[in-house]
């Protein structure tokens, strides 16, 4: 029995906690930067750049790069279910990677890997249609969607750039109305946690104006009079900027 893999002193130095999210930053061999997780049972390691598992399906960074790629050689390119249900197993990956780098405040890779996700749910819909097989990733774009927006907010304010990040915040909302709907919107956690981080930066205009504003605005919506909704959110948007 080899006692070289034994991983109880790690373990023992590295305690879970029930309480929070636990990922650390870990230097590899060969000095490339690797995401930990501790979990409860054991630790999971990934790579922060291409499959979190670090495998090169066909010699591509990704299952989402061999794609592209064959489709952008032939836009006819039918991509056959094995293909898709690959994509959609490494978006649960790439989901898992996105979690723990915002734990950790990177958030440039969280907007990449969101983005990657959403093109990866994006081309199992285009040919795999809304199969029960892609639900459950589907299920995931709010969540996606919401953690880009807001790394996206969180950027633009560490650069002192407050009109983008409430731009980010908006086209966060928007993405999430466009998913879900209207009426889903308002309940959503994900458009919650849009909306509370929009109110912190919202600027000190007349109480009476901004809650007219957003009344008429949630009439609108309720009226199902999206025309209007459409324009009352680009009075909001220009007070905003």
């Amino acid at each position: 029995m080899d006692t070289a893999f034994d991983l109880t002193n790690m373990l023992r130095n590295w305690v879970w906690n029930s309480e929070q999210f636990n990922a650390r930053w870990v230097e590899g061999d060969d000095g490339r930067r690797l995401i930990q997780v501790r979990l409860e049972l054991g630790v999971l390691q990934m790579e922060t750049t291409g499959r979190p598992d670090g495998l090169r399906p066909e010699g591509f960074d990704s299952y989402l790069h061999l794609c592209s790629d064959r489709l952008e050689t032939d836009p006819n390119t039918q991509l056959s279910s094995t293909v898709c249900g690959a994509l959609r197993d490494e978006s649960l990956q790439v989901f898992h990677r996105i979690t723990a780098a915002l734990t950790l405040g990177d958030l440039q890779s969280v907007m990449h890997d969101a983005d990657g996700i959403l093109r990866r749910m994006d081309l199992c819909r285009r040919f795999q249609g809304d199969s029960a097989a892609f639900a459950n990733l589907e299920s995931l774009r709010p969540q996606t969607i919401m953690m880009r927006s807001r790394a996206g907010a969180e950027l633009a304010l560490a650069a002192g750039q407050q009109a983008a990040a409430r731009r980010a915040l908006s086209s966060g909302l928007e993405d999430l109305e466009a998913c879900l709907g209207p009426t889903a919107l308002k309940t959503c956690p994900e458009g919650q946690v849009l909306r509370s981080m929009q109110a912190l930066l919202m600027p000190r205009l007349p109480a009476s104006q901004r809650v007219e504003l957003q009344t008429r605005l949630s009439n609108a919506i309720d009226r199902e009079n999206f025309e209007l909704a459409a324009i009352l959110r680009d009075e909001i948007r220009q007070l905003l900027d």
